[in-house]
C-alpha cells in the first residue's frame, strides 16, 4: 500500500479539497483507498461519511492522510516519516507561497523533502498569479505536480455529490493529477 499525506502549515491551502478530489479520482480508476483524517476539523472523514465511501477496504492500494494545518503539530513528523509521498497544496498567492516554503523547510529539517511535491491549487489560468508557477516552485525548492488543480466550483460540489459533480474537463484534470501523484 502506498501512503500519501496532504500537508501544509496553512489552513485554507486546499489540503482537504485536494485529498477529496484525489480520493474520488482514484476510486473512479478502480482503486481501493483507505483514509486517515488527522486534522482536528475532520472534514475529510465527514466527506467520506457523507458520500458513504468505504474507507477501510480489505486490500487498499493507497492510504490518503489529511493532516492538521500546523507545522508544530506533533503528528506531522511521524506522518512524514511513514509515507511514500507528501503533497503540499498551495494557492499561487504570497501567503500560501510563504507557508509552502515553511512546509518545505520543515520537511527538509526532518529529512522528508525528497518525498514532497507541490500541487498548485485554485489556479485560474491566464491570471497574474498563475504565471511562472514553475519558477515559484523552484524558489520554494519543490518539484511540482505538472497539472494544477484549477479553481472550480464543482470541486466544492463534489463534497456532497461525489464524482458526478465534476464535468468531463474537471474529471480529466483530477485523473491526471491522481496519476502524477501516485507514480
Amino acid at each position: 500500500m502506498k501512503k500519501i499525506a496532504i500537508m501544509n502549515g496553512k489552513g485554507g491551502s486546499g489540503k482537504t479539497t485536494a485529498a477529496a478530489i484525489l480520493l474520488l479520482a482514484l476510486r473512479a480508476a478502480g482503486k481501493q483507498i483507505t483514509i486517515r483524517d488527522t486534522d482536528p476539523q475532520r472534514t475529510f472523514a465527514r466527506f467520506a461519511d457523507t458520500l458513504e465511501i468505504e474507507t477501510t477496504p480489505d486490500h487498499p492500494a493507497f492510504e490518503l492522510i489529511d493532516t492538521p494545518p500546523r507545522l508544530d503539530h506533533k503528528l506531522l513528523g511521524r506522518i512524514a516519516d511513514e509515507v511514500d509521498r507528501i503533497i503540499i497544496p498551495a494557492r499561487p498567492g504570497p501567503a500560501d507561497l510563504w507557508t509552502a516554503q515553511e512546509t518545505a523547510e520543515f520537511l527538509a529539517e526532518i529529512g522528508a523533502a525528497k518525498k514532497a511535491r507541490l500541487l498548485w491549487n485554485c489556479v485560474r489560468p491566464g491570471t497574474l498569479l498563475s504565471r511562472d508557477l514553475d519558477e515559484k516552485a523552484n524558489q520554494i525548492g519543490l518539484k511540482t505536480i505538472a497539472t494544477p488543480l484549477s479553481l472550480r466550483e464543482s470541486y466544492q460540489h463534489a463534497f456532497v455529490l461525489g464524482w458526478s459533480a465534476l464535468d468531463a474537463e474537471a474529471k480529466a484534470e483530477a485523473a491526471q493529477i491522481a496519476e502524477e501523484i501516485t507514480k
